[in-house]
């Protein structure tokens, strides 16, 4: 798990920023 934690926190943080992006579109 410890070496999925690093790649999985970036991919859920790009996710949460097209959200962001998304909405304000």
């Amino acid at each position: 798990y410890v070496s999925c934690s690093p790649f999985r926190v970036p991919i859920a943080r790009l996710a949460a920023a097209q959200a962001v992006l998304n909405q304000k579109k």
